[in-house]
């Protein structure tokens, strides 16, 4: 018996009290519910499948370069 595993990935931030999609930047602001059976949901998120390392990497590199930031005190 093979066993499959799918991973699926999303990047989101929450800044100033907005949902952002780090992996798609035109998405702003978007909507948390809970579904019926109870699990949180993040409407309109980016959800990539990732085949491999790679993808990950890329993945968390391109969120990276689109999330916000801002001049603290502690910056």
């Amino acid at each position: 018996m093979q066993t499959k595993i799918r991973v699926n990935a999303s990047y989101l931030e929450i800044y100033n009290e907005n949902v952002n999609d780090l992996l798609d930047g035109s998405k702003r602001n978007l909507a948390i519910r809970e579904d019926k059976a109870g699990e949180i949901v993040v409407d309109n998120l980016t959800i990539l499948e990732i085949q491999n390392e790679e993808q990950l990497f890329q993945c968390l590199e391109q969120g990276a370069l689109v999330r916000m930031t801002a001049a603290t005190k502690m910056n």
